[in-house]
């Protein structure tokens, strides 16, 4: 399953390619293989696809899947936002109660522009989560 993040400039694509090489996202040349996560920078058309595979990020896979199920539009590549993310994230987690030993998770990521109106929150392990940056 995969999130497509259009970038309009090269500081938000070093902005999220950089954390993803840390979090050990492997940056590739094309999609990666089923089942395997990655990033795959586009140039062509100035789009990135984050590849969520069910090998190591299962929740978020599923997660991202219930989300474009819910909301087919959320499928469109989102630009990624200068600012606005404590303010997306915080809408999108409102009534969302901490759970102890797991994440809360929203998609689309409070990174990317969006209104927040079809944002879906779920809990995750955190242990999954700590592997992905997007």
């Amino acid at each position: 399953m995969k999130t497509e993040i259009l970038f309009t400039s090269l500081l938000p694509f070093l902005s999220t390619c950089l954390p993803a090489l840390v979090a050990g996202f492997r940056v590739l040349d094309k999609k990666p293989p089923p089942g395997e996560s990655g990033v795959h920078y586009d140039k062509p058309n100035n789009v990135v696809h984050t590849y969520y595979g069910n090998k190591d990020l299962p929740q978020h896979m599923e997660h991202l899947m219930y989300n474009q199920r819910k909301h087919p539009e959320n499928k469109q590549p989102f630009k990624v936002g200068q600012s606005g993310s404590t303010s997306n994230r915080d809408r999108a987690l409102a009534g969302v109660k901490p759970a102890k030993g797991l994440a809360r998770d929203e998609k689309p990521p409070n990174s990317m522009v969006h209104d927040g109106k079809k944002v879906t929150v779920r809990y995750l392990s955190k242990a999954e989560s700590s592997k992905h940056f997007l």
